[in-house]
């Protein structure tokens, strides 16, 4: 758990302690009560995460059995969630469709969308990014992470080299992009998606060019490392939400600007740590089968 996160829970703690209680001492009694009356001002979820909030102060403080009733708590009075579901979103496009996007941007003659989709299909980048992309040599470019925290904690910038005869495409897409209005154009590409798949219920954005972005990494077999880097992601896990192997061709015309030895400073690789720990896990029950036959 970083830092940053375990003081956002003592000061959620402490100003739950103090709004309801009153004050910074308190018993076992006077804690459960409050969270009993407390509970219809909380919706399920955002109760769940006070009993955890609290729970973590609580077993700083040593007072580990208070900790364990409050996680343990359940209480019916509070507010019911009326939270939508998350729209499903389309990670992928066949060949097929793909030609169909890229027809319907040409015949619409409209600069912006050209550019969105050559940035986000061959660059990977977000749609807040591409206006902050910049060339840093002939074919090399540097991407700014655009989900970037303050404490570096998450999100990075890129510095990527593009095949030759994609680089005069890249080059003129990021001068065209920085003439139009991002969110007005995911809008228009959003419309014309609209018109171009009418019978489909997921509709191609461009995050869908992202996650394809994605696919062509994992099928083109790159390293876990850099496709986690070209995706401007800290953590190989990040990573594993976007694209499939199957999905894509393996046409990738982008490679990092940098060797696997500097990815690995700025990139976990998590991926490889939970493997660690099955293996051992796997390990662990074989030999407790052994002992006890």
């Amino acid at each position: 758990m970083l830092n940053s996160t375990k003081e956002k829970y003592r000061k959620n703690a402490k100003g739950f302690v103090m709004k309801y209680i009153g004050g910074e001492t308190f018993s076992d009694t006077l804690l459960i009560n409050a969270l009993i009356n407390a509970a219809p001002d909380y919706t399920a979820k955002s109760y769940n995460n006070l009993k955890g909030t609290l729970a973590f102060f609580l077993k700083e403080e040593k007072r580990d059995e208070l900790a364990d009733k409050v996680w343990g708590l359940k209480n019916h009075t509070v507010k019911k969630d009326y939270c939508k579901k998350r729209k499903k979103k389309k990670k992928t496009i066949n060949v097929t469709d793909r030609k169909s996007i890229a027809s319907a941007i040409e015949n619409k003659k409209d600069p912006s969308l050209i550019a969105a989709y050559i940035l986000a299909l061959h660059l990977g980048s977000r749609p807040s990014e591409m206006q902050h992309i910049r060339q840093t040599s002939d074919n090399t470019f540097q991407i700014l992470g655009s989900k970037k925290s303050k404490s570096g904690s998450r999100g990075l910038d890129r510095d990527v080299r593009v095949h030759d005869d994609l680089c005069t495409h890249i080059i003129w897409a990021i001068k065209e992009i920085k003439k139009d209005t991002i969110s007005r154009v995911q809008d228009r590409f959003n419309y014309l998606m609209k018109q171009v798949f009418k019978r489909k219920k997921l509709k191609p954005t461009i995050y869908t060019l992202r996650h394809q972005f994605c696919s062509e990494l994992k099928s083109s077999k790159t390293c876990v490392l850099e496709t986690a880097y070209l995706m401007g992601h800290q953590s190989t896990r990040t990573m594993e939400n976007y694209g499939y192997a199957n999905a894509g061709s393996g046409n990738i015309r982008i490679r990092a600007n940098c060797s696997i030895a500097t990815i690995k400073t700025v990139v976990r690789d998590t991926q490889k740590a939970r493997n660690e720990k099955r293996i051992s896990r796997i390990q662990n029950l074989k030999q407790l089968n052994l002992t006890s036959s």
